[in-house]
């Protein structure tokens, strides 16, 4: 019943008992009796080993600083073993009122069959019931202080990496700020060589035009009757430039799209 292999240590004992004192195991109080009185020690082994996993998932917790990439990197289960001893202590709260409430069921069956028993085994059994019961709530106690230290340390964890997330964003805002001043630094760079661009531009393509072939200024200011051919050459060279930016852009805009779609 208590344990997963034959000839456990509890049936070793009740066989024993059996053996040395029929009578008294032939009660079945008793025998239920004899069955916790070994079940609840163990809860005592298991608590203290809770309570040393506890300390050592505490201690590694307040030492730990998140903001070392080497901490993490060194062990990154750690931390989780806080959550894990939570889990482990809610079941263990759960199974130790389990039990206490199948001792009190047990108090009440011995009062309801207590005429039958003598007033020696009527004191007996009630004092057991009540070491019982005063065991498992003292279990239960310390199961409590347990879990309210795992909360408290993991609230004092969550603390720590909100700050830490905090001091982040501002360390990605600030880095934002600096780069949104040296565009906005950029964009006036460029549009004053815009506007200087803009205002020379007329100028420096009259002068380029009339320093061609085409006119002349010798015998006052002529112009060549073969000036139709500045314009047979740079009106078709101006319509192939502007068209193969405009089938390049198109080709970039949909090569982008089909990025967003495969993301």
């Amino acid at each position: 019943m208590l344990h997963p292999k034959e000839d456990g240590s509890v049936q070793d004992h009740i066989e024993q008992q059996i053996l040395d004192d029929h009578d008294s195991m032939a009660n079945w109080f008793h025998l239920h009796l004899t069955i916790f009185s070994w079940y609840l020690p163990g809860w005592r082994q298991y608590i203290r080993h809770l309570g040393v996993r506890l300390d050592k998932a505490i201690d590694f917790a307040l030492t730990f600083d998140m903001s070392q990439s080497s901490d993490m990197e060194s062990d990154p289960g750690r931390l989780q073993q806080l959550q894990h001893l939570h889990d482990e202590i809610i079941s263990m709260i759960a199974w130790l009122k389990t039990s206490l409430k199948i001792i009190l069921e047990l108090q009440k069956l011995n009062l309801q069959f207590s005429q039958d028993l003598s007033e020696d085994q009527k004191w007996s059994n009630a004092t057991q019931i009540s070491y019982q019961i005063d065991t498992i709530n003292a279990y239960s106690d310390s199961a409590e202080l347990m879990k309210e230290r795992v909360l408290s340390i993991l609230q004092l964890i969550e603390v720590g990496i909100q700050q830490d997330n905090h001091k982040l964003n501002l360390t990605l805002n600030r880095g934002m700020l600096g780069l949104a001043e040296a565009t906005a630094i950029d964009n006036v760079t460029i549009k004053a060589v815009t506007l200087v661009t803009l205002i020379f531009l007329p100028a420096n393509l009259v002068a380029v035009i009339l320093s061609t072939q085409f006119f002349s200024s010798n015998n006052g200011f002529t112009v060549s009757p073969k000036f139709w051919i500045f314009f047979a050459i740079s009106v078709p060279l101006t319509v192939f430039t502007v068209g193969a930016w405009i089938m390049y852009s198109r080709a970039h805009g949909k090569s982008r799209q089909r990025i967003k779609l495969m993301v």
